[in-house]
């Protein structure tokens, strides 16, 4: 999914629709010649990962709140707000990414805070929940209340009411040079409720920085950061754990790309693609989409973040279907492109066959020690030899990971990072846009495909396409 998305999930009602199941592994990159730049290989059945595989340990998740420690300093301060539940929701609540990452809990209210210099009563770990509340349990399920579960669930000692959070600011800014702070605040009040609660706390300044995450030290002596700035490079090295997860979105989001390419054809509304795909994700144990699914069609081929998916799709058209399931947490993103009449028209194939090039050339960056760079000049090359650089306007690659963009600092490419290779062509004055879509992991010796299942040699294509009842 090329970059610059809001991350939004919809939701449809769906249609109950059968669809072949493909393992994800890795899968081998090949020239041979001009025309045909990858040979995808044959999916591998995979033993299914357990769960507890899946589920990152109580140690894991303490292990990463010590290096975030670490990164703080005894003057620096760590609030994350999990955020609050919406009635209106239709995709279940969703926690903030870094609340999540060093709790591992989904408690809509709940509010972490990392003091490394001092704490409260000892504690440099504090973790602020809802207080228990059976009336509102009667409608919204049981809720984790402050005690030994909650201790025992996270490995943090300190668990205290969410309200005694207003009592402590003093306490907790005292001697602070720096405060990493979220955008999520408690209910009904502004995005900066927090931020205002450390600049009077300092006792310098009535109002915090503008804007829900935004940086402005001259508005108090407490600097106020992002907490990306502290659990970033934590966050881009993925655990067994993590790869896990990304294994089980991605595996169901390949499925369901198999599936909506045997069922295309001229006649059909993008919709019900789009309705499959989300079918198959939460078939395959996906929470949500991890991400808005474009389906596009036609010349709705050309255009990066399409949503609507409404066009009726025509015979002859490209449809580029960029999706990815979310499974604990965990985003997927793979996009492949096929024509809906089970035919690429020579035109079509030609610019096809360029894109695939230019993604092999990328995906052939993919090593330790190389950079996003290395990766992006690699296909870009391809592309611009081509005739078409005016036709290829994003990057190549984007992390992966709790977010569908994720964060990641460290240019340099390490054994357990996760991100994308999609290059693209768009041209809209003949309503033809081929984007090539696959989430990689980075290894010891080089990389693994872990889209691999969900084909991208032309031939497979078709083929696919063409196995659709009739």
């Amino acid at each position: 999914m090329p970059h610059s998305r809001t991350r939004r999930s919809h939701v449809l009602v769906v249609l109950a629709l059968a669809a072949a199941v493909a393992s994800c592994r890795s899968a081998a990159i090949e020239t041979s010649g001009a025309t045909r730049a990858i040979v995808a290989a044959p999916a591998v059945a995979v033993a299914p990962v357990s769960a507890d595989a899946e589920t990152p340990s109580v140690a894991e998740i303490a292990a990463r709140r010590a290096r975030v420690a670490e990164k703080l300093s005894p003057d620096g301060l760590l609030v994350l707000r999990a955020g609050e539940e919406s009635e209106s929701s239709v995709s279940g609540f969703r926690p903030d990414p870094d609340f999540y990452y060093l709790t591992g809990l989904v408690e809509p209210g709940a509010v972490l805070v990392i003091d490394p210099g001092r704490g409260v009563d000892g504690s440099a770990e504090l973790l602020f929940l809802e207080p228990k509340n059976s009336r509102r349990e009667t409608w919204d399920g049981p809720r984790l209340a402050p005690g030994p579960e909650a201790t025992r669930l996270t490995g943090i000692d300190k668990t205290l009411p969410v309200g005694d959070l207003d009592g402590l600011w003093d306490e907790l800014v005292r001697d602070k040079k720096s405060a990493y702070v979220n955008a999520h605040t408690p209910r009904g009040e502004p995005a900066t409720g927090d931020l205002r609660r450390i600049a009077e706390a300092s006792a310098t300044a009535p109002t915090a920085a503008k804007g829900p995450a935004g940086e402005n030290p001259e508005s108090s002596p407490v600097s106020i950061r992002r907490p990306s700035a502290v659990t970033g490079a934590s966050r881009q090295v993925k655990s067994p754990a993590e790869i896990a997860c990304l294994r089980r979105a991605i595996d169901a989001t390949c499925e369901a790309i198999r599936a909506a390419a045997a069922t295309a054809r001229p006649g059909l509304p993008e919709y019900r693609l789009q309705a499959l795909i989300e079918f198959t994700f939460r078939d395959r144990g996906c929470e949500r989409p991890a991400f808005a699914s474009i389906v596009g069609s036609g010349p709705n081929s050309c255009v990066l973040h399409y949503r609507d998916n409404r066009r009726t799709m025509q015979d002859g058209d490209l449809v580029v279907m960029d999706v990815g399931g979310e499974y604990r947490g965990y985003a997927a993103d793979v996009t492949r492109t096929i024509p809906v009449s089970g035919r690429f028209t020579p035109e079509q194939r030609a610019i096809y066959e360029i894109v695939l090039r230019a993604q092999a050339a990328g995906l052939a960056k993919v090593a330790p020690g190389s950079s996003m760079r290395d990766v992006h000049q690699a296909a870009s090359a391809v592309i611009r030899d081509a005739g078409y650089a005016n036709a290829f306007f994003h990057g190549t690659s984007h992390w992966v990971g709790l977010d569908v963009h994720d964060v990641g600092s460290d240019p340099v490419l390490r054994p357990g990072m996760v991100l994308t290779v999609e290059p693209g062509i768009y041209l809209a004055e003949k309503n033809l846009g081929v984007r090539i879509e696959d989430t990689v992991l980075v290894t010891e010796t080089g990389c693994e495909i872990l889209s691999a299942a969900a084909p991208k040699d032309p031939d497979e294509i078709e083929a696919l396409v063409l196995s659709r009842a009739r």
